[in-house]
């Protein structure tokens, strides 16, 4: 996961990897960073710094469905170009279905007709079949998407407190 108004990098990188496309409008951000993975390592701090805030608009309904769309096209374009040999099939794997789960979290608050909330499922399974993607689907449709939330939140919890306690027990093995 990764916020790109905290990004940096050179220029040349940015022209060689050919700047942000247009035609992906909701995830070009994201496209562009898998056309700039060949091009060399990226560094992370290891921190959340930032974090996303959804609204809602009345054209949430609409905007969802176009990100959805559109983040099944990049990775089928990028896949179909084999543009995403070097990269681990396991990492992509992990970054569709989180795409595909964080889709699904959002279903229920946006309010799809039940067609609409149909197609917008199937556009989500497109992009990952895993067991994960379908039962969040079904919690999201039986409006019980709360409940993995809370679960998900006490996890990074959990998380965070782990890599804590990690670095105090490297900072003591330094000493």
């Amino acid at each position: 996961q990764h916020n790109f108004v905290t990004t940096m990098m050179r220029q040349s990188a940015y022209q060689t990897a050919g700047g942000f496309g247009v035609d992906l409008d909701m995830v070009g951000d994201w496209e562009f960073y898998l056309r700039l993975l060949p091009l060399g390592e990226f560094g992370c701090w290891n921190e959340t710094l930032v974090s996303y805030r959804h609204w809602n608009t009345p054209d949430r309904k609409l905007r969802l469905a176009a990100r959805i769309r559109d983040a099944r096209l990049m990775y089928q374009r990028h896949i179909e170009a084999g543009a995403l040999t070097d990269l681990d099939t396991s990492i992509l794997n992990q970054a569709q279905k989180n795409w595909a789960i964080s889709f699904a979290i959002q279903l229920p608050e946006v309010g799809f007709k039940f067609e609409d909330y149909q197609r917008t499922e199937q556009e989500i399974l497109a992009l990952h079949r895993g067991w994960m993607v379908r039962v969040t689907l079904w919690f999201s449709r039986v409006g019980m998407v709360g409940v993995l939330l809370s679960l998900r939140r006490w996890r990074m919890k959990l998380g965070a407190v782990r890599r804590q306690l990690l670095a105090a027990l490297s900072r003591l093995g330094q000493a």
